[in-house]
């Protein structure tokens, strides 16, 4: 069966596979994402935030490596896009958060329907790309990434 979506409908043919949630991408000012993500958690709304280890003291004897967001300001929201913003604007934990923008097109991310945008640090990485080149995988704290779907 192939369903036509119309235009004022877009990022609601979740409906089709019988889901109204979809994955939504959005940015967390500041760096809460982590405050963000336990506030979510707390309320059993799905999410996810891309992970990655770091070294830190690295010039020390002691050494360590540190769990941290892969990318700064970044966290996956599996909802329904009346949800968030209900609860954007009642929830002073999750104020913070914004919805990330095509700015090619003036819109709103069309959410993903039902898969979660990243099951795994490898394949987050298959998805980044790096500046002129895309086939870069390694990223240092002043590198610009970019996520392409």
């Amino acid at each position: 069966m192939i369903t036509k979506v119309i235009e004022s409908e877009r990022g609601r043919d979740t409906m089709m596979c019988g889901d109204p949630k979809a994955w939504f991408p959005m940015r967390v000012t500041y760096q809460r994402e982590m405050k963000v993500k336990a506030e979510l958690d707390r309320l059993g709304i799905e999410n996810f935030v891309p992970m990655t280890y770091r070294v830190v003291d690295a010039d020390t004897d002691n050494p360590r490596r540190e769990l941290v967001p892969a990318i700064s300001n970044l966290i996956f929201v599996r909802s329904t896009q009346e949800r968030l913003s209900e609860l954007k604007r009642s929830n002073e934990v999750l104020e913070p958060l914004r919805y990330m923008m095509d700015h090619t097109t003036s819109r709103e991310h069309v959410p993903s329907p039902s898969s979660p945008p990243y099951s795994s640090r490898s394949s987050l990485l298959t998805n980044l790309s790096l500046g002129p080149d895309p086939s870069t995988k390694f990223f240092s704290a002043r590198d610009r990434v970019y996520v392409s779907t």
